[in-house]
């Protein structure tokens, strides 16, 4: 989440926490953190889009001068990362210059050479910037999860609003979900991994039975390495490959 967006905006200190117990939970996963921004030419800005932002009482948008530098422009203090959500050095930050974080960005191929399929998106705001990265992501065939209790909007019923859409038509963009139950099916799947994991080693030291027809071992089995846990919210979404994608986080 940067300054800009974040402090300005009023958003709750709550959005924060949430999304910190999400990342201490899912540590094993990949983060992604997007982060809305432009050259500070505006090279990447369209004409629109610069009319739009400025079409308000003050007729500062993109680029204007504030207390933390020239709004929405990249290397502003503005466009820092809010401490708490500081990325570690392993965790990729998407520049973006539009509302979704697919459009004019690396963030597809990140993903697909990682062979990530499932997204839990998180940040603000629910009606911009995290829905229109879950549509570009579920057009191209990622299954996603919203967090309802992380995510937030200028207004509330924006907010409730882009929820409701999302599990319009059985789930057409994904599904939505509590960080609670996110945390509860993550340490299912961690719990049930382990599991089978200390199965496989057991049935691994054991002596191969002999077959009652042909002497000799049997060749050829199969032993489990690991279990496939679906997450309670969304039966479909497998935890078995998944990433946090926080759009400022989105």
């Amino acid at each position: 989440m940067c300054y800009m967006h974040f402090e300005k905006q009023g958003f709750p200190s709550i959005i924060l926490e949430k999304v910190r117990a999400l990342l201490s939970s899912c540590w094993y996963t990949a983060f992604y953190l997007t982060l809305p921004g432009h050259r500070p030419d505006l090279t990447t800005l369209s004409s629109r889009e610069r009319f739009r932002s400025k079409n308000n009482a003050t007729g500062l948008g993109i680029g204007s001068q504030g207390p933390l530098g020239r709004l929405l422009v990249r290397g502003e203090p503005g466009h820092d990362i809010v401490p708490e959500l500081y990325p570690l050095e392993n965790e990729p930050i998407i520049d973006k210059p539009g509302r979704g974080a697919f459009a004019h960005t690396d963030f597809e191929l990140l993903l697909r050479i990682k062979g990530i399929r499932n997204l839990l998106i998180a940040g603000v705001t629910t009606d911009v910037c995290v829905s229109t990265t879950m549509r570009e992501a579920n057009d191209r065939g990622f299954d996603c999860v919203v967090l309802e209790d992380a995510t937030a909007a200028s207004e509330p019923n924006l907010h409730v609003g882009a929820c409701e859409s999302i599990k319009m038509e059985g789930g057409i963009f994904g599904a939505t979900a509590k960080l609670d139950d996110v945390i509860e099916a993550v340490e299912n799947f961690k719990q049930a991994t382990v599991r089978s994991a200390t199965k496989s080693e057991q049935m691994a030291s054991e002596p191969m039975p002999q077959s009652p027809i042909t002497p000799g071992p049997i060749m050829n089995q199969t032993m489990p390495t690991s279990l496939s846990v679906p997450m309670s919210m969304s039966p479909h979404l497998s935890m078995s490959t998944g990433t946090i994608v926080a759009p400022y986080i989105a």
